[in-house]
């Protein structure tokens, strides 16, 4: 074994290049070599036909779950299974992966309608109707009567208006039914 800052000779780097000793773990010789297209194309080949079996393709499944991929990492993953199809088996092992993480099993199911009134709100406006702001990002469905005042017209279009974040703060602040019922409910309590 070589001591600390001692310098590799150049037989070792030979022998080593040589292949006398095998594969060392960590060995940084050949690093940052160019190879060229066609050397490339040989070394596909060779990965295509090598066989994995199924206990090294686990083993390999288990080490990588978990791991965080970087958003470039993702975007390329992305691209390239663009336009594949996936079999039913797959959709299916998909399909049963996914369940409780969406929909009526979650604990925040509120019963899907209130996002189809937003959208209908907002579909009918076009534009905050205070301002006429008709930038999307920070336009938002507000009712008119309170939900907690009117909870049967929660879910009436007509008891939407459309409204920018700037506007929609102002008539929270302004809205007389809401002082009202925070002043009866909340403000006074002790």
């Amino acid at each position: 074994m070589l001591s600390k800052g001692q310098k590799i000779s150049n037989s070792l780097k030979i022998a080593h290049k040589n292949k006398l000793w095998g594969f060392v773990r960590g060995n940084k010789i050949g690093l940052g070599r160019k190879l060229s297209e066609a050397h490339k194309q040989k070394l596909r080949e060779a990965r295509a036909k090598r066989i994995t079996s199924e206990i090294t393709k686990k083993r390999i499944s288990e080490a990588l779950k978990g791991k965080v991929k970087s958003w470039e990492h993702r975007k390329k993953l992305s691209e390239a299974n663009k336009g594949k199809r996936l079999s039913d088996e797959t959709r299916r092992k998909i399909s049963e992966a996914l369940k409780g993480r969406y929909g009526k099993d979650t604990g925040g199911w509120k019963g899907g309608s209130l996002n189809y009134w937003k959208r209908a709100v907002k579909r009918r406006d076009g534009k905050c109707v205070k301002c006429g702001n008709n930038d999307s990002r920070v336009l938002t469905a507000d009712h008119i009567k309170s939900k907690k005042m009117y909870p049967n017209l929660i879910y009436d279009i007509d008891n939407g208006i459309t409204l920018c974040y700037n506007c929609h703060a102002i008539k929270t602040l302004e809205d007389k039914e809401y002082r009202y019922w925070m002043s009866s409910n909340h403000w006074n309590k002790k």
